[in-house]
């Protein structure tokens, strides 16, 4: 009897449910129903309970202020959201460097990293240690953002501000979460303010308010800052080379013997290779001004540079797996 066999059925629960009937479709859904639990039709929704601030401050102090506002979280748990796995890596050096070392924070507190690029027991162990505490900061992107459960995240921290709205409301939603309350910071160059205004008026929201940090607390972590610039250099460039030897013991013998031609001249590219957050001569890696024959990779709205002689594509961070869809 076709009645007799019972019914598969299918629960989509979302904040950002699509409406596109192509992707709708992939879903197989018999007879769907659409139920939203606000009487107001609009996209996207985000909690009451939700508090949201935007910090503004130049490309170039961006991680200065990050730490700023991070010595003011530093007694709660917080998640800084970036924009790609390079940037999420290079920020979750620098800020284990800064959070640790001696008079930097009043107190030490762990800082991980949730990245696509990292296994799954090693991503685990990341959220594990948030949730317990043992970690105060999480350094995620953006790929992981729908796969992340952590319970009692009391702020989030946009250090790049999302392109869409979708982006910011699957941010946001890591707090503020079963009626508990919540912040939500976003960092922004004076240029990226007119584009957040409109984003945001996708989702009906309006209502983020502007958040000063108390004068002369970003300069005071400079000396920390530029500390830590050094040891991040050296830790991109131990694991660049790390990579190339092991794709080295990859390769047959022919391109291993090839390979050691240029090696002596590898290494010496690599040497000039950085990535600096902008400030003194000792960190010109992460977003320091352009100048003369130096050229900018991407990410300089991040306040990370990496800069190299014209033509030197040989120098670059750690290469990783791109960002998952």
């Amino acid at each position: 009897m076709p009645h007799s066999v019972p019914r598969t059925v299918k629960v989509v629960v979302s904040a950002t449910l699509t409406r596109d009937p192509s992707k709708l479709q992939r879903l197989e859904l018999h007879c769907p129903r659409y139920i939203a639990t606000s009487a107001q039709d609009h996209r996207y929704h985000l909690p009451r309970s939700l508090q949201e601030f935007k910090v503004l401050c130049s490309g170039a102090r961006k991680p200065l202020t990050l730490m700023a506002l991070l010595q003011e979280l530093r007694h709660e748990s917080t998640i800084v959201f970036a924009s790609s796995l390079e940037i999420t890596h290079k920020l979750y050096l620098m800020l284990q460097q800064v959070l640790g070392s001696p008079g930097s924070m009043r107190e030490k507190h762990e800082v991980v990293e949730f990245s696509s690029h990292l296994n799954s027991s090693q991503r685990a162990s990341a959220l594990e240690q948030l949730r317990t505490g043992r970690a105060k900061v999480l350094v995620a992107s953006d790929a992981m953002t729908r796969g992340m459960d952590v319970d009692n995240v009391q702020n989030i921290v946009n250090y790049d501000a999302p392109v869409y709205a979708k982006t910011y409301v699957h941010r946001a939603g890591r707090t503020a979460r079963a009626g508990r309350s919540g912040r939500v910071f976003t960092l922004l160059r004076d240029e990226d303010v007119r584009h957040f205004k409109q984003m945001l008026r996708k989702a009906d929201n309006t209502f983020v308010k502007n958040f000063k940090l108390a004068p002369g607390v970003a300069d005071s972590f400079k000396p920390a800052l530029e500390a830590a610039l050094k040891q991040v250099q050296e830790l991109l460039e131990a694991e660049a080379q790390d990579d190339h030897k092991q794709q080295s013991d990859r390769k047959p013998p022919v391109a291993k013997q090839q390979q050691q031609q240029h090696h002596h001249h590898h290494n010496h590219q690599l040497g000039q290779d950085a990535c600096s957050l902008g400030g003194s001569k000792s960190q010109q890696v992460l977003a320091a001004a352009d100048g003369g024959e130096a050229q900018t990779r991407p990410g300089r709205e991040s306040g990370f540079h990496v800069r190299a002689k014209e033509g030197d594509s040989a120098l670059r961070p750690r290469k990783r797996q791109k960002e998952e869809p």
